[in-house]
């Protein structure tokens, strides 16, 4: 089966996915050939039938090399995201199903930014460095932003076992940086630090 998503003529999205009645399954895939920007984007699934998120078997990996996002929403869009940009690389892998699928990899996120209608202001510059660990480690090296004369930056790790929260190390740090509060808008001039 394929389905294809197209705006103005230009192809944006192309899925295909395959049945396998003998391995009771399906294994969507979204391939390298996305015309949304420059780079790879990959994102491969197998799903056995009927699904379940407590089947052993689920698999998912996504794989992006240099991926460039950008997305505007139209000015009629009634979204709370107005926009999101920046440049995506990964190599993720997902096995097995709760209460803790075994995760493996690296997500990174440059150049980043991020306009919301709940936003105070631009966020911009963000970057993110996520690893994760097949022992159930999530080690936050980086991530960070700016809005308007503030920065935040925040890294840290945190440690899950059998579904079950085990060790938490973060960190953040905070420089004039605005925050919305219903109608009004602070700066937080800070540092956190958080273990457990």
């Amino acid at each position: 089966a394929h389905a294809q998503l197209e705006s103005g003529g230009k192809r944006l999205l192309h899925v295909q996915a395959a049945i396998d009645p003998q391995a009771r399954g399906v294994a969507p895939s979204l391939p390298a050939n996305s015309a949304a920007g420059p780079g790879m984007l990959q994102l491969q699934a197998d799903l056995p039938l009927p699904f379940s998120l407590l089947d052993p078997a689920l698999h998912a990996s996504l794989v992006a090399k240099d991926y460039q996002l950008n997305y505007e929403s139209p000015s009629s869009s009634k979204s709370a995201l107005r926009r999101a940009r920046g440049t995506l690389s990964a190599d993720l892998h997902i096995v097995g199903a709760a209460p803790q699928p075994i995760a493996d990899g690296s997500l990174r996120l440059a150049k980043g930014e991020v306009a919301a209608t709940t936003l105070p202001q631009l966020l911009r510059e963000i970057a993110l460095d996520l690893q994760l660990s097949k022992q159930g480690r999530l080690t936050l090296r980086e991530l960070s932003t700016k809005a308007g004369g503030g920065s935040l930056h925040s890294q840290g790790q945190v440690d899950v076992q059998g579904g079950q929260l085990r060790e938490v190390k973060l960190s953040a740090q905070a420089k004039n940086f605005p925050v919305a509060a219903g109608a009004y808008s602070v700066w937080l001039d800070t540092q956190v630090e958080l273990t457990g």
